[in-house]
């Protein structure tokens, strides 16, 4: 059976870190006269334009949708409006070459459940998403003349992100005719889109990203990292495998992706990393697990994300307490391959069914328990190595991947279930974290991204 969020209501979160934190990532205070801003971002991360550049509106308070404030649940400290309306920012205090190229980050509305598709699933607060579309748009001055930059003809999710050519123009505004909620966060790419993520997964991760992720993500690597806010969108949809995951991310198909606008990888575009967090569904069957249904919708949602020109990163699934759905998991976990403490390098010793090893660049899973004397070997389905165990060979996307895991374009995540496992009690309902594992699974991505997103 497939696994939705916990059915009694949400939890309201706090947030994650002070102001007073946040405010360090690249602007000064949130609100009020400043200085001026400097307009730098340490090596390997964009620069946040945004924060203290002049933002006016239609109505409304502007100066909303531009600050460091991030409230998780419910997120309410946000620009709105109730239609036919604009939000404009200033840029021409920014140095030319760094506004010539723009990534925006747009994340919308209220109490979001499916970030990835409103559509997905029946009783979604849609209140602050602009389901007509919106437009983004370039000028030369507070009056215009404006010219589209960017046309979005009918929304179905709760956050996007563009990079636009901004050559010639120093405002930009934000245009719709229905009722908005906003955060618009516009970073400059003048050299390319170097940082920022966006989470494809199931309820799990939806759970993460219900309302503003920016609170615990963004801000998190900014409270270890000053100046650095990475863009964060995305989130999950309840019920999801892998292959549905695949269906919505490279094909825009599925049982998900009503009135979705197209394939996810295409939607959410450029991104400099897209996170995989699917397999509590996949592993539901336990010892019937679709592992192979899970290694090729893998494969083909990597192999469509590079084309993209994204690095993947993929986590280990999260730990369950349930028996028959860690036997799921630990296949899960085997064809992936890519975490040293669920598939550690092979060393002679005794190995019980279902533990994984890598050995000459490639994994092998225990299938008789016993002893391991020179180590498995070969491609076959009953391997034996001078001990009493016996190995079969299991393809994984760590050697489907070997030379782009070998040059940082694919990359292991964070490993949840190795973090969750034999904590019980950081789960509300057997599958779904509690507070105390939701604190754990945002922590985990936070040093991760702290780690690894800015070689």
């Amino acid at each position: 059976m497939r696994v939705a969020p916990p059915k009694t209501p949400w939890r309201r979160m706090r947030l994650v870190f002070a102001l007073a934190a946040l405010v360090a990532c690249n602007g000064g205070p949130a609100s009020g006269t400043v200085a001026a801003a400097t307009f730098s971002a340490p090596p390997g991360s964009m620069v946040l334009l945004s924060r203290s550049v002049p933002a006016t509106a239609s109505s409304g308070n502007a100066s909303w949708a531009q600050d460091a404030v991030f409230a998780q649940f419910a997120p309410n400290h946000m620009w709105s409006c109730r239609g036919d309306c604009w939000l404009a920012y200033d840029l021409s205090s920014v140095p030319e070459r760094l506004r010539n190229s723009l990534y925006l980050v747009l994340s919308f509305g209220g109490n979001v459940q499916y970030q990835l598709n409103v559509h997905a699933l029946a009783g979604v607060d849609l209140k602050g998403v602009p389901t007509g579309g919106y437009r983004i748009e370039g000028g030369t001055s507070s009056s215009g003349p404006w010219t589209p930059l960017v046309t979005v003809p009918s929304l179905a999710q709760a956050s996007r992100v563009h990079q636009v050519d901004f050559k010639g123009y120093t405002w930009v505004r934000y245009v719709a005719a229905e009722a908005t909620k906003l955060k618009m966060d516009v970073y400059s790419a003048a050299d390319g889109v170097e940082e920022g993520l966006v989470f494809y997964g199931d309820s799990i991760t939806n759970m993460q990203c219900v309302g503003l992720p920016q609170s615990w993500f963004s801000a998190g690597v900014a409270a270890l990292k000053a100046g650095r806010f990475p863009p964060i969108v995305g989130g999950g949809i309840a019920f999801t495998t892998s292959m549905d995951g695949r269906d919505l991310i490279v094909k825009g198909s599925g049982d998900f992706s009503k009135d979705m606008g197209g394939a996810l990888l295409d939607l959410y575009r450029p991104v400099a990393f897209v996170g995989l967090t699917f397999g509590a569904n996949d592993a539901a069957p336990g010892p019937n697990t679709n592992e192979k249904g899970f290694y090729d919708a893998y494969v083909d949602i990597i192999r469509a994300a590079l084309a993209k020109g994204s690095k993947v990163v993929v986590a280990t699934p999260t730990w369950a307490p349930d028996a028959n759905r860690q036997i799921g998991l630990k296949r899960l976990v085997g064809r992936i391959g890519m975490h040293p403490k669920v598939v550690p390098d092979w060393a002679p010793g005794t190995y019980q069914v279902l533990d994984h090893v890598w050995r000459g660049g490639k994994v092998y899973r225990c299938n008789k328990a016993g002893t391991s004397a020179s180590g498995p070997s070969g491609t076959a389905m009953d391997i034996s190595d001078g001990g009493t165990a016996h190995w079969q060979y299991v393809p994984s996307l760590r050697e489907t991947f070997a030379k782009e895991f070998s040059e940082g374009r694919v990359l292991a995540g964070p490993d949840l279930y190795s973090l969750f496992a034999d904590k019980p009690g950081w789960f509300a309902d057997g599958v779904h974290p509690n507070a105390t594992g939701s604190t754990a699974w945002q922590k985990a991505w936070v040093e991760w991204a702290v780690a690894n997103m800015y070689r």
